[in-house]
């Protein structure tokens, strides 16, 4: 099947260095693994975790995202990051097994995307529009 014109959306929580660090860059292996806690059951050290979002789940996933952002970085005022790509792109991540999702551990009813540091070359020629940050003053001030 052919999806030239999905597109599928995927935010991160993370400091604004490193924010300001893959708006410029994209997605790096190197930072991802010197930035990562360690992986856990199924991903790959350094794995880039998101959560899918649309317009419609955004507003209420921004707290979540929030939440995980200040437990990863233990900043107050963690960005948002929203990467969009082509649900091809996505698709071909998935057949290469570049790509996982599953339900966040403690949290069954969200479901987080795991992109592996294999991906990060792919991601970072393919994507739709690059990579875009958030206002963060925007969702800061809704806490």
């Amino acid at each position: 099947m052919h999806n030239c014109d999905k597109v599928r959306d995927f935010a991160h929580s993370t400091s604004s260095d490193s924010i300001d660090d893959i708006m410029k860059n994209g997605l790096n292996s190197q930072r991802g693994l010197d930035l990562s806690r360690g992986g856990t059951a199924n991903t790959r050290k350094g794995s880039f975790f998101t959560l899918e979002v649309t317009t419609e789940t955004f507003s209420d996933i921004s707290q979540d995202l929030i939440g995980l952002g200040r437990r990863h970085t233990g900043s107050d005022r963690p960005g948002i990051l929203i990467m969009r790509m082509s649900q091809n792109m996505f698709d071909d991540l998935l057949s290469m097994d570049y790509v996982k999702s599953r339900p966040m551990p403690g949290l069954t009813d969200i479901i987080e995307t795991i992109f592996s540091p294999e991906s990060f070359p792919i991601i970072n020629q393919g994507t739709i529009d690059g990579i875009v940050e958030v206002d963060k003053s925007a969702i800061v001030s809704r806490i």
